[in-house]
């Protein structure tokens, strides 16, 4: 008896856990995931990552350059013999040395160059955060689908259970001869819709769960099994805030403010070009003549340039500059009215969502009660078939109402949250 029960046990351990059941996550599993595996995220972080080696590569241009440098020459030379005798020979030169080099001055487009790359890591770091903001909100929004899609299998279920016992009812009294076989059939069609509903919500859930795995960076998304938990409630709305305040704190805005930095470089670098050029250089070569003595040579000086006549093209640079800063400046004043614009519609959205989700709430609880009543009324012949139907559709219309409610209120807090640039990391 003990060996048939250790073989039961060891078999059961065998049996492998379902795979719905291994991916149970909760909100922080899924933020943790997405942080780590998402790969538009990954993409812009290298992005960010390349920003700040051009960076490092614009400051090196304020230190010297040390090169090392060899030649080898060779060519034709001659020499007079006697009076008039001429012998021509070959010479061959090897030279080898250091060289130092030093900019001095550039028309300040060294300085400017570092500054552009510092302002375009700024503009790569604000879509940085842009992208996390996206991405939070796509992953909120399929994490709370997932969720109302299991909340919504759960109430077709039971809903399913009171169609049946609904049906049971039904049934019942036409038997006894007190309904009509219309309302029998109808009873039984409603059951049948009930069962499809249910088939219904399974696909949804497929669905929301391969939207999910997407935006958790999973390979083979439409195979994941995933289900989620989580408070399936309406967020609570806090005071309004000043929206001219967060809308020069969102990405957007900082992507296009650091845009403008890159813009005023782009004018001085363009002035650069109006000033002359200064460059301090050293070097120290051995050469060699084949068949002669090594000698050792040095140089040093400071080389002064300055453009005289470029055609004007100087000029028009500058001016081109400084209408594309121009316009980047009207861009961004623009910007901060559409941020503005469309932070105030997602925090009007999500007012709207929460006042109807307690409008509804107060309509559930109208309806369980007025269907309570009705069932007993109709059981004891108190009402007729047609208005305790109407009554009955009125409270499933009324639950599954109130489920969508609630998601979309959910939903409106996601795009709140996103218009103002929030990420979950």
């Amino acid at each position: 008896m003990n060996y048939l029960l250790l073989l039961l046990i060891l078999l059961v351990l065998s049996v492998p856990i379902p795979t719905w059941a291994q991916q149970l996550l909760t909100w922080e599993d899924c933020v943790r995931e997405a942080s780590q595996n998402n790969p538009d995220f990954q993409a812009v972080e290298q992005e960010v990552r390349r920003g700040r080696f051009e960076v490092k590569a614009n400051r090196s241009d304020f230190f010297p350059q040390l090169s090392l440098e060899s030649s080898y020459n060779a060519g034709n030379v001659s020499s007079s013999i006697g009076t008039l005798g001429v012998e021509f020979n070959t010479r061959q030169e090897i030279e080898a040395g250091v060289a130092l080099r030093q900019n001095i001055f550039e028309g300040l487009k060294t300085r400017a160059g570092y500054r552009r790359s510092m302002a375009q890591l700024g503009e790569l770091k604000a879509g940085l955060l842009k992208t996390v903001s996206q991405i939070s909100f796509e992953l909120k929004s399929s994490f709370t689908e997932l969720l109302y899609a299991q909340k919504r299998l759960v109430l077709t279920k039971a809903i399913l259970k009171r169609r049946e016992e609904n049906y049971q009812l039904v049934q019942l009294r036409f038997e006894g001869g007190i309904e009509n076989k219309g309302s029998l059939l109808r009873s039984e069609a409603q059951e049948k819709q009930a069962h499809f509903d249910i088939a219904e919500t399974n696909r949804d859930l497929e669905s929301t769960q391969t939207q999910l795995a997407r935006f958790l960076g999973r390979s083979s998304p439409s195979t994941q099994k995933i289900n989620v938990q989580g408070d399936f409630r309406a967020p609570t709305l806090l005071t309004r805030p000043v929206l001219e305040d967060i809308a020069r704190q969102t990405p957007d805005y900082q992507e296009r403010a650091s845009r403008l930095k890159v813009t005023k470089q782009d004018v001085e670098l363009a002035k650069g070009d109006l000033y002359p050029s200064v460059d301090a250089s050293a070097s120290v070569f051995r050469s060699r003549i084949v068949n002669r003595n090594d000698t050792t040579n040095w140089a040093a000086g400071v080389v002064l340039s300055y453009p005289l006549l470029l055609g004007g093209r100087d000029i028009y640079e500058v001016k081109s500059a400084k209408a594309a800063n121009k316009r980047t400046e009207e861009e961004l004043r623009s910007l901060e009215l559409q941020i503005t614009t469309e932070l105030k519609e997602s925090y009007e959205a999500l007012k709207n969502s929460l006042e109807r989700v307690g409008v509804q709430e107060s309509f559930l609880k109208a309806a369980r009660v007025r269907s309570e009543i009705a069932r007993a009324q109709y059981a004891n012949g108190l009402t007729t078939f047609f208005d305790w139907d109407a009554i009955e559709n009125d409270l499933i219309q009324t639950e599954q109402t109130y489920l969508a409610v609630l998601r979309d209120a959910l939903l409106a807090q996601a795009q709140w949250e996103r218009a103002q640039g929030m990420g979950a990391w």
